[in-house]
């Protein structure tokens, strides 16, 4: 039978078919995921804040219960510990043995749920990216096949959904999962993304970022933008080295009792930072909410260093969460920090802040990552094109991003992900 023939035309058929449903699928899950995640989130601020000594002592009961099942859940499948992420890599590129994605979705989502209300510094685009790459398993094995390569464009999907970011997400598949391009499957990777972002567009269209950037600093001023390349790589190496030194040392002392019950005391504190000041609760998504309302350089630094702890905790603990939004987070911080000094100065104005902030977040999420041109790709979508295209503010942006990534590989081997792998293979 020729390649126009019957058997053919059916099998191409069957091919979109899947791809199409595989990304309605995707964007399904992510949008009932979100929409319950921000249900659970704000109806845990609004009841831990009630200050009244009896709940008080009741929280703080609870957060025991909710580690003992996030423990308990933890214990039945490897695949929710973390973000997940790291353990579909091993799939995709070490062909480790497929989750049973019939036991790992759901308890994905629901140890995600418990994470986001008992205010870990966890947040939920890890879980997105493991529940389109937990989508496409499902997908190949009702098909009847073995496809590592739509696994990482389940993994990308999710990535594009969870950030309302359909091109870093597909820059994501071939950066991040891959590690190579691949001509043969982009429109497989195309066609995935944008069933799946069609949905997600109707159903959960709320920006990840709630932050407006409307004013470029003068190309002129572009200088002020260098000063981010030495901050964020710095912050960037040490969020990935204290990551890898807090996972061998708690390997290292697995048997010893405080660390194997490292969980409840992670919970504990998170619930009691949720009750006394939750400006510093959950992923970080109530500081950049309000981050233009912070004036003063030394409370920024301080919020900085407090919630670069919290995230490793929260990360240590195990729990299912991600990091893209506490990473976010740091790099907001960071940003406006450095910003302020030059508002101070009367260098720059508050209109300009915004952009300085975001290129401050996604270096530093370029750096942990490894990930310079999802980057790229991911700062023109939140920024908008428009304004990204400007002359004064693509050439700044790029120089930036490409040279803390370039300056950070004198110092990490890989990223975080796969380092991250690379222990759990040991």
């Amino acid at each position: 039978m020729s390649f126009f023939g019957v058997d053919s035309m059916k099998k191409i058929c069957l091919l979109i078919l899947k791809l199409i449903i595989t990304g309605i699928c995707i964007g399904l899950m992510i949008s009932g995921f979100l929409y319950v995640s921000h249900i659970f989130i704000h109806f845990s601020v609004d009841l831990f804040t009630q200050k009244n000594l009896p709940l008080i002592l009741l929280f703080a009961l609870s957060s025991f219960i909710f580690a003992y099942i996030s423990s308990f859940l933890l214990s039945k499948d490897t695949y929710i510990v973390g973000s997940g992420i790291p353990q579909l890599e091993g799939v995709i590129k070490k062909d480790w043995k497929n989750p049973r994605w019939y036991v790992t979705i759901p308890l994905l989502l629901l140890n995600s749920w418990i994470t986001f209300f008992c205010g870990l510094s966890l947040g939920g685009e890890g879980p997105c990216v493991a529940l389109g790459g937990n989508m496409a398993i499902a997908s190949n094995q009702i098909c009847k096949q073995e496809d590592k390569e739509f696994v990482a464009i389940g993994c990308g999907v999710g990535f594009g959904c969870a950030l309302l970011a359909p091109l870093a997400g597909i820059v994501y598949i071939y950066e991040e999962c891959l590690h190579h391009f691949s001509y043969k499957s982009l429109w497989k990777a195309i066609l995935v993304m944008a069933s799946a972002y069609l949905v997600i567009y109707f159903l959960h269209n709320e920006p990840i970022l709630p932050i407006v950037v409307n004013e470029s600093i003068e190309f002129s001023k572009s200088y002020i933008y260098l000063g981010l390349i030495p901050l964020c790589t710095l912050l960037g190496i040490l969020f990935n080295k204290f990551v890898l030194i807090l996972k061998d040392f708690t390997k290292k002392h697995e048997n010893n009792w405080f660390i194997s019950h490292r969980i409840y005391f992670i919970f504990l504190i998170s619930i009691l930072i949720l009750v006394f000041y939750p400006l510093l609760s959950g992923s970080g998504n109530i500081i950049i909410s309000k981050l233009f309302e912070f004036k003063n350089v030394f409370f920024v630094l301080l919020l900085l260093f407090l919630k670069f702890i919290l995230i490793l905790l929260g990360n240590n603990s195990s729990a299912t969460g991600g990091i893209v939004i506490p990473i976010f987070t740091l790099g907001g911080l960071l940003g406006l920090s450095y910003g302020l000094i030059f508002i101070y100065l009367e260098i720059i104005d508050l209109s300009q802040l915004p952009i300085l902030v975001m290129v401050s977040m996604i270096t530093l999420f370029s750096v942990i990552n490894q990930s310079p041109l999802t980057s790229i790709v991911l700062i023109g979508s939140l920024i908008g094109w428009p304004l990204f295209m400007h002359f004064e503010v693509i050439i700044p942006i790029i120089i930036v991003i490409l040279c803390s990534h370039y300056l950070s590989k004198f110092f990490l081997k890989t990223d975080l992900y796969d380092s991250i792998l690379e222990k759990l293979s040991e």
